[in-house]
């Protein structure tokens, strides 16, 4: 490379413009002699945004660094020899000049001391306008920890080709945390950092970058197992990518359920969701798939209690040509179609005892075996369970396995009932409010203060999903710009399902008019439970469950006798 050879030259004798050079034929930018591509900053910070969101923090983070650690580097390297300098302090705050002209941000030395003899560095500086904070503050929120990457890497290279030895730049400060006015940064050789900086060294020192990224994924502190910074933050983008999904709420219960959702992600345990119908047990997984490294790999959720038992099976396993009437070709299951993503089983407390087994052999032995096959499948996936179902009840009863619960019940979450967090009503009502105005067309803006009320004092047993309907039926009902107390169901416009306030007597004649509906229903098809339970709306676990407390014995598929 040409150089220009200037002859003792300081740090501030650097000149933008005499770095810069543009060539009309090839339509070429170049900046020190080397090609530019103008990127907008906004195109930057989608990239940063689907990087974090598809490779994860942690291994966004190693990449980052290890860019900029490589072009710092490479910069001291070409400054050295392309200039004659007045003294290696000139050299070093040239580096830091030659970086502020790269538009990343704009960096300043607060304290600089070093004496080679002694081994002995000491750096201390900030930079504003860093486009790595801004940009993954308005992308991705607020950040449980420093995001500026690239600056640390590039100040960390550039110091280490300049020193000889081994400098690592951290930054100590950043304002995406929400916490600082200024991004704040300090550097030193890496062998005076102590146990605070071994991930950063870590992930600096990760083998060839440009090798398989999935090779990261056994990087040492991988966020699976989240530093004080994290769970002080807590938030890193959790908020961003919960609404992402459909998740609204900031209410205290609310916010520690995200923040569970947000540590479990990333560390790739099974999770039981458990809650009431209605709550968003779904949409948690979803944004626990969407959180971990499993991010870009398929979601597969399947309702257990939705299928028969037979088609259960078949479904989550597969099966083979022939093994039962109907099966014309070979079918691959969802654990399957989910390799290397995450598969959710909804309702499991509704599995059947046979499928269970099968279940719990896929989690130990992490393979499945198709119906009327003899060999298995490897597969790697995630398994979140979801149920609204007391499972250690049913432990007890032995209804369900309790080798399998123990191997579901790594990660508990319990997503709370709307009646619980009612601060979130009123958001969540103006969230329904704005998606049926713009589904149907009409012009809704807002809820009277009447319907508010009448919203927030209802208890909601129908949870989330019970609020989204009858918002849906509000917007369409209403004449006017607004939803009405009178556009309400008469139970909610008069504050109705108070669960607390029922009566005993109230509760038994319920349970009674339950118990004479199934066992009507029951009679009707013969004692035949299956088409009892599709019937009713509800799966054979449940069936059988219900009717061993009304004393009918018999196994899940059988007949009463």
């Amino acid at each position: 490379m040409e150089t220009k050879g200037y002859p003792s030259l300081r740090a501030s004798e650097i000149n933008f413009f005499d770095l810069l050079t543009f060539d009309p034929e090839e339509m070429a930018i170049r900046f020190y002699d080397r090609r530019q591509v103008i990127a907008d900053e906004g195109f930057l910070g989608i990239l940063h945004r689907e990087l974090v969101r598809g490779l994860g923090w942690q291994r966004t983070k190693a990449c980052l660094l290890r860019l900029g650690f490589s072009a710092g580097y490479t910069d001291c390297q070409s400054l050295r020899k392309g200039y004659t300098w007045e003294s290696e302090e000139d050299l070093f705050r040239g580096g830091v000049r030659f970086l502020s002209f790269k538009g990343i941000a704009r960096v300043s030395l607060d304290a600089f001391t070093f004496d080679r003899e002694k081994g002995e560095l000491v750096l201390e500086g900030s930079w504003k306008n860093s486009w790595e904070a801004l940009w993954h503050q308005h992308f991705l929120g607020t950040a449980p920890a420093q995001v500026c990457w690239l600056l640390s890497g590039y100040l960390s290279g550039f110091g280490s080709a300049w020193w000889g030895k081994e400098v690592l730049v951290r930054e100590t400060e950043c304002i995406a945390t929400g916490r600082a006015e200024t991004c704040r940064f300090s550097g030193k050789p890496a062998s005076e950092w102590g146990e605070e900086a071994q991930e950063d060294l870590d992930l600096l020192r990760f083998p060839d970058m440009g090798d398989d990224l999935s090779k990261m994924g056994n990087l040492p502190s991988q966020p699976g197992a989240p530093t004080e910074e994290e769970r002080a933050g807590g938030q890193m983008d959790v908020y961003a990518m919960a609404r992402r999904v459909g998740i609204i709420g900031s209410s205290k219960p609310m916010e520690q359920c995200l923040k569970l959702a947000l540590q479990v992600a990333v560390a790739d345990a099974t999770v039981l969701l458990v809650g009431e119908s209605g709550t968003g047990k779904e949409l948690f997984a979803r944004l626990i798939h969407e959180y971990s490294g499993r991010a870009r790999a398929p979601f597969v959720a399947v309702n257990c209690s939705a299928l028969p038992e037979t088609l259960l099976e078949s479904e989550l396993f597969g099966h083979v040509k022939g093994s039962f009437t109907g099966a014309v070709e070979g079918r691959k299951g969802l654990f399957e179609a989910a390799h290397r993503g995450t598969i959710l089983l909804d309702e499991i407390g509704d599995m059947s005892p046979a499928t269970q087994v099968k279940l719990l052999r896929v989690i130990q032995e992490k393979e499945v075996r198709p119906v009327g096959g003899n060999r298995g499948t490897p597969v790697n996936v995630r398994i979140i369970a979801a149920t609204n179902q007391d499972l250690d009840r049913m432990v007890a009863d032995g209804t369900f396995r309790e080798d399998l619960y123990y191997r579901l019940k790594v990660f508990p979450i319990v997503v709370p009932p709307l009646r619980e967090r009612r601060e979130d009503i009123v958001p969540l009502a103006r969230h329904f409010l704005t998606r049926f105005s713009h589904s149907t067309g009409k012009k809704v803006n807002t809820l009277s203060p009447e319907a508010l009320k009448a919203l927030a004092l209802y208890d909601w047993p129908g949870n989330v999903r019970e609020l989204e309907n009858i918002l849906e039926r509000a917007v369409v009902l209403t004449a006017g710009d607004r939803v009405r107390k009178e556009d309400l169901p008469i139970d909610v416009s008069r504050g109705g399902a108070r669960r607390s306030d029922e009566s005993s007597e109230e509760a038994v004649a319920l349970r009674d008019v339950e118990r004479r509906h199934i066992l009507s229903v029951l009679d009707r098809f013969e004692g035949h439970r299956q088409n009892t339970a599709k019937a009713l709306g509800i799966g054979v676990n449940t069936l059988w469950r219900k009717l061993k407390d009304y004393g009918i014995e018999g196994g899940p598929g059988g007949k009463s006798k």
